[in-house]
């Protein structure tokens, strides 16, 4: 079977590992390798009728209606237009909702809210990684149930790639509890929250890493003032993937106070099972739902100052159990890595997906 699953991006694992499993089950995705979803949606015009393809799989596409400014308005408009174009040609429509708004939203979601409804509507089969996803689009939207499908988010696999050293690995002190998170560096991350609950706990016994890039060159210089005068390790690079294990093998927790107003799935708190690592988190979605697991440290809040109130005593809670039991401190490492790894495999997820492109098809 002919399909499109979009985007396509080498540097989101969770795109290239969904291409490349559906492959394994026999579907074809005809632009894998194209990185533009403008060129994507181009080419989708001409070869969706030429090559028969069935099945247009997408993902975070509410991004196109994330505000009310002239811009979104248009784009969510002209996204919605190509969805018609395509159920004309006879393709079914699959959305993957990751989120309950785009991680950008400007705070005014009235546009994000009439696109779902719009883009729903369209939707031939909605794919979710949460039970609250799932009810929330039948509560919120009045989706039928019977048309989503709620699977796993998948674990990121070793890459094939040759090591290299973490170009900050040296100053990292090996006796000290080492606390990161890493990733794209965006406002919901709440990494300006952190560095406060980092520096109000003072504890000597402690290490954090901030790891990644960013856009945002206002939060970048609120980042950098904010760790004057601290340990704060920061590395303001996109981390390549040749050096992601040597970053994960000096870190000893991942810690990610997020906000929760657009959140339903971590991909971030995957990766770090997918490494062997415990973490905390902020309680939301797919996290409620393995919160009872030994590597998973979630917290809940209503305000920032709650969030670093709860984030402290967190800290010190993992800290507490690095320090006095090293052995069960090993195997919350060794459960968090065969969780990921053989309870959340892609192979056996999209298996599941493969079979339901089949089933909508009628």
């Amino acid at each position: 079977m002919n399909a499109y699953f979009i985007p396509y991006d080498p540097r989101n694992h969770y795109t290239t590992l969904v291409s490349d499993y559906l492959e394994k089950h026999r579907i074809n995705i005809l632009n894998k390798g194209i990185t533009s979803k403008y060129k994507t949606i181009l080419r989708s015009v001409f070869e969706v009728p030429l090559r028969h393809v069935k099945v247009i799989h997408v993902n975070w596409i509410e991004t196109c209606a994330q505000d009310r400014t002239l811009k979104y308005r248009f784009l969510g408009w002209a996204v919605l237009r190509w969805v018609d174009l395509m159920k004309i040609y006879g393709a079914k429509i699959v959305w993957t909702v990751h989120n309950k708004t785009s991680h950008n939203y400007s705070g005014d979601v009235e546009n994000t809210h009439i696109f779902y409804e719009k883009m729903l509507r369209r939707t031939d089969m909605v794919m979710v990684h949460c039970k609250e996803t799932e009810d929330s689009i039948v509560e919120e939207y009045g989706y039928p149930r019977d048309k989503i499908l709620n699977v796993p988010h998948g674990a990121y696999e070793e890459e094939c790639v040759t090591p290299k050293r973490w170009q900050l690995s040296e100053i990292v002190d090996h006796n000290k509890f080492t606390i990161v998170t890493f990733g794209n560096i965006v406002a919901y991350k709440n990494i300006p929250l952190l560095i406060r609950a980092y520096k109000e706990l003072n504890d000597k016994s402690l290490q954090l890493i901030i790891a990644g890039s960013s856009k945002n060159e206002d939060l970048l210089k609120e980042i950098d003032e904010a760790i004057v005068g601290t340990d704060i390790i920061f590395d303001k690079r996109f981390i390549p993937d040749e050096e992601m294990d040597s970053l994960f093998s000096v870190c000893d927790c991942v810690i990610l106070p997020y906000e929760k107003e657009s959140m339903y799935n971590s991909g971030v708190a995957v990766m770090a099972f997918s490494k062997g690592l415990p973490v905390i988190v902020s309680e939301f979605g797919a996290i409620k739902e393995i919160s009872n697991r030994s590597f998973v440290y979630a917290y809940d809040f209503e305000n920032s100052e709650e969030n670093v109130v709860e984030l402290k005593k967190q800290i010190l809670k993992v800290k507490d159990i690095w320090l006095n039991n090293r052995e069960y401190y090993s195997e919350i490492k060794e459960e968090a890595y065969n969780y990921a790894h053989h309870e959340i495999n892609w192979d056996n997820i999209c298996r599941t997906i493969s079979n339901k492109y089949l089933e909508i098809q009628g």
